[in-house]
């Protein structure tokens, strides 16, 4: 999230003015943020140094968010794929068992199907 609010905060300051105490300090916090430390590293020293490092950090995050959007997506065919393999397999059950052919191992199987489809 710090990187966010770095981006933001710099395209709101004028930088033709010069670096000021308070962006000095706004460094300085940031760099203490959790876990920031570990993403830029210990050579951050200049304020644009940090907003392109920022940069790319949002794009990765952009990039993971948009892997796992897939990888959801995917997961989600494969639920409906699984809900339609199950009715398959009931189907074929009920079919055994209209035709006297289901011994009760596979009722207890079809009851347990039908429980999952719930």
């Amino acid at each position: 999230m710090g990187d966010f609010i770095v981006i933001h905060w710099v395209e709101d300051r004028n930088w033709a003015g010069g670096i000021t105490e308070d962006m000095h300090q706004f460094w300085d916090w940031i760099r203490e943020v959790d876990g920031f430390r570990e993403v830029v590293g210990d050579s951050w020293n200049l304020p644009l140094d940090g907003v392109v490092r920022t940069k790319k950090i949002a794009l990765k995050l952009k990039r993971l968010k948009h892997t796992l959007k897939h990888w959801s997506h995917e997961a989600k065919k494969l639920r409906l794929q699984r809900k339609s393999s199950i009715a398959l397999e009931i189907s074929m059950l009920d079919a055994l068992e209209e035709c006297g052919l289901l011994e009760n191992e596979e009722r207890e199987t079809k009851n347990q199907l039908k429980a999952t489809m719930l």
